[in-house]
This record gives C-alpha cells, sequence and structure tokens, in this order.
C-alpha cells in the first residue's frame, strides 16, 4: 500500500500546467540582476534625463502659450474685437543682441487679414508693436483706389498702396477699430499715404506729353482728396528713344508742401526726371 501511494504522490506532482511560482519569480528578475554597477548608473542616468527634457518641453509650451495670450489680450483690448495669435518667435537677435518676440496674428472675423505684433526681449512692460492698422487701411484704401483708376485711369499698368497708421496714435487706441473713412475725417495727421502708379503708356518725347502730365494731375488731386499730413506719390511713365532704349520718366511728390502747390500741369512739368 505504501508503494501505490508513493506512486500517486509522484504523478499528482506532475500534474501538467502546474509550474513552480518561485522559479517564475527568479526568471522575471532575472534579467535585472543581470546588470552591472556602470549599467544600473547609466539607466538611472538616461531616465532622468528624459524626466528633465519632458520638463523643460512643458515648461517652454507654457511659457509659449502664455506669451501668446497676452499678446492676444493686448490686441482684445486695442481694437475691442477677438484675435488669434501663433508661431511664436525670436526676430532681429544676435550675438549679445536681443531680439523682438513676435508672433503671426489675424482677427477672428477676418482670417485673411494676416499682420505681426511683436514686443522687444528686454521689455518686461506692453509695450507690443503690430501692423494691424496699417494692413486695414492699406485694404480699405485700395478699394477706394481702384474705382478711381478703372475710371480716370485705365491705362495703368502698376500701382501699389500704402497706408500707416503712427505709432503713437495706434499705441492710444483703447477697445475701438477705425476705419480708414474715419482716418481721413477725424485724423489726417495720424497715417501716411504712400502712391506708386505706374503708365502703361509710352512717349516718344523726352519733355512730358500733355496726356501724361494730365494723368500725374489727376492722381495728385486724388492723394490730395486723402487728407493725409504725409503723402507721397511716384508717378512715372516710359519714354521711348530713337535707339528703342526705354526709360522710366518719373515724377516724385514727397511731402504735403510740395502737393499743396501744384496747382495745374505747369506745376509739375519740370520736376519729372529720367531712370533707366
Amino acid at each position: 500500500m505504501s508503494a501505490k501511494r508513493s506512486v500517486a504522490a509522484k504523478l499528482k506532482s506532475k500534474k501538467p500546467g502546474v509550474k513552480n511560482k518561485t522559479s517564475h519569480i527568479k526568471k522575471i528578475g532575472a534579467p535585472f540582476s543581470r546588470l552591472s554597477v556602470p549599467q544600473a548608473a547609466i539607466c538611472i542616468l538616461a531616465a532622468l534625463a528624459l524626466i528633465w527634457v519632458s520638463l523643460l518641453l512643458f515648461n517652454n509650451y507654457r511659457d509659449t502659450n502664455a506669451k501668446l495670450s497676452q499678446m492676444e489680450i493686448h490686441l482684445e483690448s486695442k481694437y475691442g474685437k477677438d484675435f488669434v495669435v501663433e508661431n511664436l518667435r525670436v526676430e532681429g537677435g544676435g550675438f549679445g543682441v536681443k531680439g523682438s518676440q513676435t508672433g503671426d496674428a489675424y482677427p477672428k472675423d477676418d482670417t485673411s487679414m494676416r499682420f505681426e505684433i511683436s514686443k522687444p526681449e528686454y521689455d518686461p512692460g506692453d509695450n507690443y508693436r503690430d501692423t494691424f492698422l496699417t494692413k486695414l487701411w492699406s485694404k480699405q484704401g485700395l478699394s477706394e483706389l481702384e474705382v478711381f483708376l478703372s475710371q480716370e485711369l485705365p491705362d495703368t499698368e502698376k500701382y501699389k498702396l500704402t497706408i500707416r497708421a503712427g505709432f503713437d496714435f495706434q499705441k492710444n487706441l483703447k477697445g475701438h477699430t477705425p476705419s480708414y473713412t474715419e482716418a481721413k475725417n477725424k485724423y489726417p495727421g495720424e497715417f501716411s499715404y504712400t502712391l506708386e502708379v505706374q503708365s502703361s503708356t509710352t512717349s516718344d518725347t523726352i519733355e512730358p506729353p500733355a496726356n501724361e502730365l494730365a494723368r500725374a494731375l489727376k492722381v495728385i488731386e486724388f492723394v490730395k482728396a486723402q487728407n493725409s499730413n504725409t503723402p507721397e506719390i511716384y508717378y512715372s511713365y516710359i519714354f521711348t528713344d530713337s535707339t528703342e532704349t526705354k526709360t522710366y520718366m518719373n515724377l516724385h511728390v514727397d511731402s504735403k508742401v510740395m502737393l499743396d502747390s501744384i496747382k495745374g500741369t505747369d506745376d509739375i512739368k519740370n520736376n519729372f526726371s529720367s531712370k533707366i
């Protein structure tokens, strides 16, 4: 009987699917137990470095978002509408020289109106600069200019308009976005108006022909009506000589004093200069 019990006990201990739990635990811990001290130190240092980099990236992300939010709050307080600011970067810096924190912005109601907002890195205050009004007024003024050109100067080949709002005027805005029409009527001293117009016609005489003088005078009268205290005009047409050499004949009006002094074509015919 004792022999049968011994055989039964052996068969019971060898049932399939039953493993020694202690040996299983040893197998799991075995690879770690084989690490040398230098290897373990390297693993610990790598883990610490990963944690440090993760914290650095998180802090940078949080800092960037905070600066973008500050820019958005500034614009919203200044212009009275909601803005989105993104792509924060530093521009204009160099060795030993701090640059400017710059972001790309646009109003939520017009995503096509892209402009920049910036502030010197060393400035802890809110002395931001932006080009929103310059973009807005140039766009609004361009619509008016294109109507004028299509009606009065349909032969115009090229044109370019830039309307810049004064820095102090922009800085003092509080919760209001003035239109270009409002600027013309109420704030003539707060913006510059620079217009470039190139005629598509050509002349075979070095003296400005009557038709170009008349065209230039129309441009001058149009700019006068914009009511800017700092106007500037570049008007040009092409003169072609007997050798077929093309020369741009340019009229440059660079001040309000000069602009106001022009009453007719006789006042401008001697102010054209040549440029090949």
